[in-house]
């Protein structure tokens, strides 16, 4: 996996200038253009290609702040570059009762009275993306690798929570739909 942040010479850190970084994918996405290389020969012209290819996906990855933290907690060795938790860390049974608790309310509970539901649901997903802003602001603000990683340890509980309530709101909302 390539390091999105090294790739444009850029720290490690949650919170980026995106105009800086629009700026350095223009700049690339000039330099490396395909059209340029016309010219050139096959191989040039496949590299010219394949580089194209790494700043778009780098570009994509470091604008969005979801797929940025996932990135983070890839580089990390938190997480796969696809999202799957490499560690043993996992939520506690007590949250993941509470869950399952509430999926059966979600289930149970007639589709025009899950507002309130719904709206519990959203109350979680806004605290737990608050929870991970704050930890990634303290995050950037380390400079010690060890202190860095531990914050993401932190982080990446809250993020395995948050995909647990995002589930559910899904479920609660093609409910609500249907």
């Amino acid at each position: 996996m390539e390091n999105c942040f090294a790739y444009y010479g850029l720290p490690e850190c949650y919170a980026i200038d995106l105009n800086a970084l629009r700026q350095l994918y223009l700049e690339r996405a000039r330099n490396e253009h395909p059209d340029y290389y016309r010219q050139a020969d096959a191989t040039d012209q496949a590299q010219r290609l394949d580089e194209t290819a790494r700043n778009n996906d780098a570009y994509r990855i470091l604008r969005d702040p979801r797929l940025r933290l996932l990135h983070l907690l890839a580089l990390a060795g938190l997480m796969s570059p696809s999202g799957e938790n490499l560690t043993d860390r996992r939520p506690d049974p007590a949250f993941l009762m509470e869950i399952m608790e509430l999926n059966e309310e979600a289930e149970n509970t007639p589709a025009d009275q899950l507002a309130a539901v719904a709206a519990r649901i959203d109350r979680e997903l806004l605290n737990l993306e608050q929870q991970i802003e704050q930890l990634m602001a303290q995050h950037d603000a380390q400079t010690e690798a060890q202190a860095r990683r531990t914050v993401l340890e932190k982080v990446l509980l809250l993020y395995l929570q948050q995909q647990y309530w995002q589930r559910l709101k899904n479920l609660v909302d093609s409910r609500r739909l249907s």
